[in-house]
């Protein structure tokens, strides 16, 4: 069974449910996501 948590939240209170797992998935995303680490779906830019 997969669980997705999709939510639009400026202030990033996410992080209660962050440490509901192991590994922080959460933070390590977003921060892989700032630091240009994540993979890309579409490198296309649209004008």
């Amino acid at each position: 069974m997969n669980i997705f948590f999709i939510e639009i939240n400026g202030a990033g209170e996410f992080f209660w449910l962050d440490n509901l797992t192991e590994e922080n998935l959460i933070s390590k995303s977003i921060a892989d996501l700032l630091c240009d680490k994540a993979p890309r779906r579409n490198n296309m830019v649209l004008a």
